[in-house]
């Protein structure tokens, strides 16, 4: 996958967004009939227009938002909601071969507490791609300013729309859920107050660490197996590492950030989470923001499912 390159960050101010200047996803993607010396085969060619950029190959199924209509549908999520959008930033990014793009928008002056006193901005975005690497989704989040990490809704899914690119893709309904998640966005903080006031011990905070990390079952240990050495504190396991730079990474934040400054609580847990979604390194560069979107996922059912949140 190929690298995104993310265009200048645009400080906007007028009232209203659809039909602004998209960056370097103003493009529009056209596609061609496959061709082989016997003739016509399955599938379509996709090119950029103007500079005739191949993108990708799909099935004649497939069928992929233009960026600009993509970005006009998070922007509409705003501006049907009357936001105050005074010094919003947008960032567009698109791949060098135009097969994937991501546009985010946050919004300083739309924000609200969180229980340890700091204050968290109402963030949009979407993604979408003509090689399949990415559904189509639209999604809203807060962003917290002590630390920058993205927050993930948990009771909240409708906040998040994701389509596969095919007939059935309707933009209308995610412009609706993801503007309706965002007006229940109060419920939300009351959530976070809820995890600031409760309790949890080492071993409850671990346990849910390690069931956010995907582990596969390995040649010398299943995939549970590995888990329970994990939690019993043991780095090898039949004679091989299970070291993980992950949970390791997840400890460290945990009891040095958020455990000195919240208290041993499920609001650090949870803000733990959320820095190894956003902060975490990765392996592949390319693949930042596709992990972000995996590990957001991850997030929301572990601790759902951990914490008997309703969905």
């Amino acid at each position: 996958m190929s690298e995104l390159n993310m265009s200048n960050v645009i400080s906007l101010t007028d009232s209203k967004l659809v039909g602004r200047p998209y960056g370097d996803a103003g493009v529009n993607i056209v596609s061609s009939t496959l061709y082989s010396q016997w003739g016509q085969v399955p599938g379509l060619a996709w090119y950029e227009e103007e500079s005739g950029t191949y993108v990708a190959k799909t099935s004649e199924k497939y069928k992929p938002t233009q960026y600009p209509e993509s970005i006009d549908a998070i922007r509409r999520v705003l501006d049907n909601g009357d936001f105050n959008t005074t010094a919003i930033q947008e960032s567009i990014q698109v791949s060098e071969n135009f097969a994937m793009m991501a546009a985010t928008y946050k919004l300083p002056e739309v924000n609200f507490k969180s229980p340890d006193g700091d204050t968290a901005c109402l963030s949009v975005g979407v993604i979408t791609s003509f090689d399949g690497t990415w559904k189509f989704e639209m999604m809203a989040s807060g962003v917290l300013g002590f630390c920058l990490n993205s927050q993930v809704f948990l009771r909240n899914p409708i906040a998040l729309y994701a389509a596969r690119h095919s007939a059935k893709l309707d933009i209308e309904t995610g412009v609706r859920q993801v503007g309706l998640g965002i007006e229940r966005m109060r419920n939300e903080v009351e959530l976070w107050h809820e995890l600031y006031d409760t309790p949890v011990s080492d071993e409850e905070a671990d346990r849910l660490f390690i069931d956010s990390l995907e582990i596969q079952d390995r040649h010398y240990a299943t995939a549970d197996e590995v888990r329970h050495a994990l939690f019993m504190g043991k780095t090898r396991l039949n004679g091989n590492s299970i070291v993980n730079k992950n949970l390791e990474y997840l400890r460290t934040v945990y009891a040095g950030d958020y455990v000195r400054r919240m208290g041993r609580n499920r609001w650090s847990v949870y803000n733990a989470l959320t820095d190894w979604r956003t902060h975490a390194p990765a392996r592949d560069k390319a693949n930042v923001i596709k992990l972000d979107v995996k590990r957001s996922k991850i997030i929301t059912e572990v601790v759902s499912r951990n914490w008997g949140i309703a969905a």
